[in-house]
């Protein structure tokens, strides 16, 4: 978020350039100041939004103008801003390309004079699948299963599930009986089968159990652990809040710079029995492999630091 306080120019000199306008303190002019200017990004389209610091001076304000490009020198594309309550703006930008960085300011306009922002930046999301130059060749998508874009959660399941439910318990887990995990009828390997249940040494899930290739259909699938750990030893791993979600970005580790090549995975926690764990600092991933002991699968974690990990969970 910004607090952006103005340059002054003239429309009818048609001075566009900051370096070419008069800098004056704009609190002895007209005492104009936006506050926690801030853009929501999506696959080809953003939202910019902000707040007057003083609503005194609304009235003062002829039109609000976004002016966006793709380049710093070439911010040339207008649209105007709404009100939005007492002492905010809003303004959407359509039809912009995914996986592309663009740069925009907040223009005020007083009468004929034009009180011009400072030069910011965003980055739209790249449309999945997302190739992020792996050794396997696998893509990733570009969001989580029920999601509607990268930085909302999505759907929560138990492993091997393939639909949410109110409740997460072994009472309510489709491979056990009487809710014990010492019951389980399905993904159990040999060396537990005198403790958990009959023996069909599967390890992975099979697609019938798999939510992504039941949603998404034939190519798609839970990642298995080794999918993970490919990603993580081969992609740059950073910490970033987008759309003021925190999480993880993953990006090729070959073209760090292509915008069309990251993915985002945000923290937004995990669910047990029917509470929230940990929603807005840690992020839960399962892989499709089953743990060592056949009652836990494997998963990846962001943690608090924003960094992943790996451990094993019940199912």
């Amino acid at each position: 978020m910004n607090t952006i306080k103005y340059l002054i120019c003239a429309y009818t000199a048609l001075c566009l350039a900051v370096s070419s306008c008069a800098s004056i303190n704009i609190d002895d002019v007209t005492g104009i100041e936006l506050k926690d200017v801030a853009v929501q990004v999506d696959y080809t389209s953003a939202r910019v939004s902000g707040y007057f610091k003083d609503i005194s001076k609304i009235d003062m304000i002829t039109d609000i103008q976004i002016k966006y490009g793709i380049s710093y020198d070439s911010i040339n594309q207008v649209v105007s801003a709404k009100y939005d309550g007492p002492n905010g703006f809003s303004a959407d930008i359509r039809s912009l390309e995914d996986g592309c960085q663009y740069f925009y300011r907040v223009d005020i306009i007083v009468g004929k004079t034009t009180l011009v922002g400072e030069i910011l930046n965003f980055v739209t999301f790249p449309i999945g699948p997302i190739d992020l130059d792996l050794p396997s060749g696998k893509r990733w998508a570009s969001h989580n299963v029920g999601a509607e874009n990268p930085t909302a959660s999505g759907e929560y399941y138990a492993w091997g599930e393939i639909e949410e439910k109110n409740n997460y318990n072994w009472k309510t887990y489709n491979f056990c009986v009487d809710g014990s995990f010492s019951k389980l009828t399905k993904y159990v390997t040999e060396e537990h089968r005198s403790y958990f249940g009959s023996p069909d040494n599967m390890v992975e899930l099979l697609p019938e159990d798999d939510v992504a290739y039941m949603r998404l259909g034939e190519g798609w699938s839970i990642p298995t652990y080794k999918d993970w750990m490919e990603l993580i030893d081969n992609s740059l791993i950073s910490s970033v809040t987008i759309n003021g979600i925190k999480g993880v970005k993953i990006s090729s580790l070959s073209d760090r710079h292509n915008f069309k090549k990251f993915i985002f995975l945000p923290s937004q926690g995990g669910l047990y029995k029917d509470t929230s764990l940990n929603y807005d600092t840690y992020a839960y991933y399962w892989t499709s492999t089953l743990s060592k002991f056949s009652y836990e699968a494997v998963n990846i974690y962001v943690d608090a630091l924003n960094s992943l990990n790996y451990s094993s969970n019940f199912r």
